[in-house]
């Protein structure tokens, strides 16, 4: 796989300009509705709170499990279902492998690649784009409410505007090169 594919720059397009519609639209309440942004912004700070508490629930409650999911030189607090979402991604990954290797061994895929292939499009297709989603959602609640306490609903808006326009980098880069 290509870093810099036209396919890939093609699928790109049916997410990138859903990110800049939703942040243009958050940035657009922040700034046009007053009620509206103080409700969210409640919800939001009271979302970033709940993380946190979870996470330090978490980490106290399971410290063996923790010491696995959590790196502890630049931590973002996650909410527990991460962990045990990040610990079910992990356990998959190793029994698709091993799987993968034991059907490989058989005679009736012997040369065969379709498991391969499989295995390949389910990592690249479902299990990379979960774990990203769900570190992304962390991670940026978590920054938005830390930047502008005040100001979470606009400074998300910005910050999922600004993923859809690295999209949008990412196809201008491969328009000029192809």
């Amino acid at each position: 796989m290509e870093w810099l594919s036209p396919e890939v720059a093609d699928h790109l397009q049916l997410f990138t300009l859903p990110l800049e519609i939703i942040g243009l639209l958050l940035a657009t309440i922040e700034v046009r509705f007053a009620a509206l942004t103080q409700w969210l912004n409640v919800r939001l700070v009271g979302l970033h709170d709940a993380v946190v508490r979870s996470d330090l629930k978490w980490r106290r409650e399971h410290p063996r499990l923790a010491s696995i999911t959590v790196w502890k030189r630049f931590h973002v607090p996650m909410p527990a279902w991460l962990h045990f979402t990040m610990l079910a991604l992990v356990v998959v990954a190793l029994l698709g492998a091993l799987t993968l290797r034991g059907l490989e061994s058989w005679p009736a895929f012997d040369g065969s690649a379709v498991p391969r292939q499989l295995f390949d499009r389910f990592a690249w297709w479902v299990y990379i784009p979960i774990l990203v989603a769900a570190i992304l959602m962390t991670a940026s609640i978590r920054f938005v409410v830390s930047f502008a306490r005040d100001r979470a609903v606009g400074t998300l808006g910005l910050v999922v505007a600004g993923l859809g326009v690295l999209g949008e980098a990412y196809q201008f880069t491969v328009g000029l090169v192809a």
